[in-house]
């Protein structure tokens, strides 16, 4: 998952990793120790891509615990703490799932991405920095995470339909390609991005007079198609993407203001 930038990860925990249950202090501690290990790898595996849940449910008589429910005093001590005042049964939790699909169907079907800067420079200046794709070395975010990354490049750079194959086996960089598939000289350049089996999206820049400079505008644009998961992670797709596009903007900025090495 790591190399690809993109998973999902989803512990199963319980109620009593929350509340405290009379006779049952080992098993409360271990479901403690998965919602606990549940929020550090959240945070560790965030900036890769990665989401990491844990699903936390209260009391359900089942086959596996039947014995629990042979004791009635025991029985009486828990359904005195559900508000429902009985166990949970498998079927309750239909409902649940079917909400979790129809939801992720209602939710937006596309990604979209987008940061800008104004830039003290006119648009001449910045455009062959982004139009030539073996320029693009000198500020992109994904390359200063990996210099040594193979790099492949076919076509004429600057126009429409040079190509650039990267392979990286550093986690963030991952491998994928880049298309320029449309060029309107110092206003426009859009791009298309294949992922392998990740799926493709497509980027853009564009070029307009700004305050005191050019304002350039770095987009990004993914179909997720009909699969609810991949709706889900459209929600957090700016916040992934969006800060690694300021960081370059940041980047072009300096390079055409005169401030680059």
């Amino acid at each position: 998952m790591i190399p690809a930038r993109y998973g999902r990860v989803i512990n199963i925990g319980s109620v009593t990793s929350v509340f405290g249950y009379a006779g049952l202090g080992p098993y409360c501690a271990s479901r403690g120790g998965t919602r606990q290990l549940t929020m550090s790898l959240a945070d560790d595996r965030g900036p890769y891509g990665i989401t990491v849940n844990c699903l936390a449910p209260g009391w359900f008589q089942t086959a596996q615990n039947q014995v629990l429910y042979e004791n009635k005093e025991w029985v009486d001590y828990l359904c005195d703490r559900i508000p429902l005042k009985r166990p949970g049964q498998p079927t309750d939790l239909n409902g649940a799932v079917a909400i979790l699909v129809v939801v992720g169907f209602l939710l937006p079907s596309s990604a979209h991405v987008e940061r800008d800067i104004v830039i003290n420079a006119p648009p001449e200046a910045i455009f062959p920095m982004v139009v030539n794709l073996k320029e693009n070395n000198e500020w992109s975010p994904w390359n200063e995470q990996d210099p040594d990354m193979k790099q492949t490049y076919t076509g004429t750079d600057g126009e429409v339909g040079s190509k650039v194959e990267w392979e990286s086996e550093h986690p963030k960089v991952g491998s994928g390609t880049q298309e320029v598939t449309a060029v309107e000289p110092n206003k426009r350049v859009d791009t298309h991005l294949g992922f392998g089996d990740h799926g493709t999206a497509d980027a853009y820049f564009t070029f307009e007079p700004g305050d005191g400079g050019t304002k350039v505008t770095w987009g990004f644009d993914s179909d997720l198609g009909n699969n609810p998961i991949g709706r889900y992670f459209g929600l957090v797709m700016d916040g992934m993407i969006g800060p690694m596009y300021e960081k370059g903007l940041e980047k072009i900025k300096e390079l055409a203001e005169g401030g680059g090495a």
